[in-house]
């Protein structure tokens, strides 16, 4: 069954699309009206991904393309995890030029 508009799991399934690099997974959920800024409530591997984005999933694994899917979806890259980072942040970190080049 799929996860309803909003829930709990809706957010988990995009977030873990995201962060496993499944483009056209991701593209999917977005058209069905999945919230492009999806939180990840809790993340029992490290809790300082407590609160990440399909955005910052997407960049701590090394998916630009996701991202610029995400981007382009118009995901808020200021929204920070809960160890205070940004998407934007991430990416400038983590030397992901690409991905710098397109919030700029």
């Amino acid at each position: 069954p799929q996860p309803l508009p909003g829930s709990k799991g809706e957010s988990e399934e995009l977030v873990r699309a995201a962060g496993e690099g499944q483009l056209e997974r991701v593209v999917q959920l977005l058209q069905q009206g999945y919230a492009v800024n999806s939180v990840r409530a809790v993340d029992p591997e490290n809790p300082l991904n407590n609160g990440a984005t399909a955005a910052h999933m997407a960049l701590l694994n090394g998916h630009i393309e996701v991202f610029k899917v995400l981007v382009n979806a118009g995901c808020d890259v200021d929204k920070v995890k809960a160890d205070g980072e940004s998407p934007c942040v991430m990416a400038a970190q983590q030397g992901h030029r690409e991905a710098l080049q397109i919030l700029v």
